[in-house]
C-alpha cells in the first residue's frame, strides 16, 4: 500500500498560524502586548476586505478566528469555519463544501502572509524597481533590486495592497516588527490533520519600522500604473524583452 505523505481532511476547517519574533542571535523577545492588540484588529480588517465575495461561499458556517500568545514574543492565530450542528459531514454535499471551505480559508491565509510579505519588502526597499508582467496564468509585477528580479505578486493583490484601507491594516498586522531587539520574524501555516508546515521568513530594518511607525509606502497606485503603461509601450514598440521601470522616477 502506497504511503500517505499529505495527511487527512481534518474534521473541522482550520488553519493555523505561527508569528514568532526573534531578535539577531535568533532569541524571543519580551514584547508588550499593545502591539500583539494592533496587530489583532489590523488582521480583521485585511481578512474582512479580503473577503470579498467569497463570503457567499461560507454562508450559514460558523466563522471565526482568534490569536493566542505561545511565547514572549510567539502568537499563534486559528482562523475557523464550522458547519452548523445540525449538518453532517457524513453528507457527501456537504462534505465537498467542507473541503471547499478548507481550501479557502487556506487560501485566504496565503493571501494574508504573501501580502504581509510583499508590504514589508516594499517598505525595507524603498529603492527598489517594479516591472510589470501580462502572461499566461494573468498578470502579476515583479520587484527588481540591483538589477535583480527579487519578487513577485499577483496584479490585483498588490493594487489591493497599495490601497488606502489595506496599507492601514498592514501597518498594523506589522506593528511587532517596530519594536526594539526585533529582527526578524517568521511565520509558520499549518492544517490541522494534514502534513508540512510552511514557513515565511520577514526580515525587519529601519525602513520597515518608519513604515510600522506611520510611514508611507514608497509604492502608490500611480507606480503600478506607471509601471503598466511602461510595459504597454515597450509591446507596442515591439520589445524583444522587458526592463526594469521605477515608476516613482518620471518627469
Amino acid at each position: 500500500m502506497a504511503r500517505n505523505y499529505l495527511g487527512t481532511v481534518p474534521p473541522k476547517a482550520r488553519v493555523i498560524v505561527a508569528v514568532t519574533y526573534r531578535d539577531g542571535d535568533g532569541r524571543q523577545l519580551a514584547l508588550p502586548q499593545s502591539p500583539l492588540r494592533e496587530s489583532f484588529t489590523g488582521l480583521q480588517l485585511l481578512t474582512q476586505q479580503l473577503l470579498g465575495d467569497a463570503r457567499g461561499i461560507i454562508s450559514g458556517w460558523d466563522q471565526d478566528f482568534s490569536i493566542g500568545q505561545l511565547g514572549p514574543s510567539a502568537f499563534e492565530i486559528e482562523v475557523r469555519a464550522e458547519a452548523p450542528k445540525r449538518v453532517s459531514l457524513r453528507r457527501p454535499a456537504t462534505m465537498t463544501k467542507h473541503v471547499m471551505v478548507l481550501g479557502l480559508l487556506e487560501h485566504l491565509t496565503d493571501v494574508l502572509i504573501d501580502l504581509g510579505d510583499t508590504a514589508c519588502f516594499m517598505a525595507g526597499h524603498p529603492t527598489a524597481h517594479l516591472r510589470y508582467i501580462d502572461e499566461y496564468h494573468g498578470p502579476y509585477y515583479e520587484f527588481i533590486q540591483d538589477g535583480q528580479a527579487v519578487k513577485t505578486i499577483d496584479a490585483r493583490l498588490l493594487e489591493l495592497l497599495v490601497a488606502p484601507g489595506s496599507v492601514d491594516g498592514i501597518r498594523a498586522v506589522v506593528a511587532n516588527l517596530k519594536q526594539p531587539g526585533v529582527a526578524y520574524a517568521t511565520v509558520a501555516k499549518r492544517v490541522p490533520g494534514l502534513y508540512y508546515v510552511s514557513h515565511v521568513q520577514v526580515p525587519a530594518n529601519e525602513h520597515l519600522r518608519d513604515f510600522a511607525n506611520g510611514g508611507s509606502l514608497p509604492f502608490s497606485q500611480a507606480c503600478l500604473d506607471a509601471a503598466r503603461a511602461q510595459a504597454l509601450s515597450e509591446q507596442t514598440a515591439g520589445s524583444s524583452s522587458s526592463r526594469a521601470y521605477d515608476g516613482r522616477k518620471q518627469d
